[in-house]
């Protein structure tokens, strides 16, 4: 295990930003490859989520912050593959700590209760042999009837949800960043020394479509119908069609169930 231990992880807090991972991304590359930083805004006001899509929150709402990490690339180094999802793994373990209890949608969603309730975004940037890897989260916190406004990430038409009824004091949205930041943390560290194979398990004991049927789209285009029949060993989707089992890379790639999908 790298010796890096969550507690010596600080977190900047800021009033207003327009993006986290932009903050955190912009910075300059230097040796050696910087400690990891967190940063957290009450209120973002151009965050986005995959493909594009917005990803705005407001203070006691929502709960928006980055995790940066460097590393040197002077040597082989671990693939990243699979690393989104071993960090919805380590979210919605940390979540469970304030009595919530999440399912998970390949590749970066958290569910609650059959609703998005939080995206993750990773983002890498390299320059002279170094590397950042940012990892962003977007949490609501309360439910839709309490979000102004569109909800945070979520595409048109569908139904977001909250991780509580009613808007959080400071202090506990507080508490539940410390906490996810330090379970990324750990979860990083863990990802670079086993890969994957240390949260697949975990992952599918959570998969909110495991055997259920559903489309693959790349954008407008479907890719694949089929049964969502769990993920391979770096993380791809496994699905089970008129074609037998096929593997799907996360990329660009989104998961609908085929009910919902047009």
């Amino acid at each position: 295990m790298p010796a890096i231990a969550p507690a010596q992880v600080s977190i900047r807090e800021v009033a207003t930003i327009g993006s986290t991972n932009d903050e955190l991304m912009a910075a300059p590359l230097r040796r050696p490859p910087a400690r990891p930083q967190a940063l957290w805004a009450e209120v973002q006001t151009n965050g986005r989520g995959r493909r594009g899509r917005q990803w705005v929150s407001s203070s006691g709402d929502s709960a928006t912050f980055s995790v940066a990490f460097e590393r040197s690339l002077d040597e082989p180094v671990r693939s990243l593959a699979g690393l989104s999802l071993a960090i919805g793994v380590a979210l919605a373990e940390a979540l469970e700590e304030f009595g919530v209890r999440l399912a998970l949608k390949w590749p970066n969603d958290l569910l609650c209760e059959g609703r998005k309730v939080g995206g993750i975004l990773i983002e890498t940037r390299r320059e002279r042999e170094l590397e950042r890897v940012v990892v962003g989260v977007g949490l609501n916190l309360v439910a839709p009837g309490a979000i102004a406004g569109p909800a945070a990430g979520v595409p048109p038409g569908a139904s977001p949800g909250g991780l509580f009824s009613a808007q959080v004091e400071r202090a506990t949205a507080a508490a539940i960043v410390a906490g996810c930041v330090e379970a990324i943390v750990a979860a990083h560290a863990l990802f670079l020394v086993s890969g994957f194979a240390a949260f697949r398990d975990r992952w599918m004991s959570r998969d909110a479509f495991r055997g259920a049927r559903i489309q693959l789209h790349d954008g407008p285009s479907r890719l694949a119908v089929g049964v969502a029949s769990g993920l391979g060993e770096s993380g791809e989707l496994r699905l089970t069609g008129p074609e037998g089992e096929r593997l799907f890379t996360i990329g660009e790639v989104s998961l609908r169930p085929e009910r919902d999908a047009g």
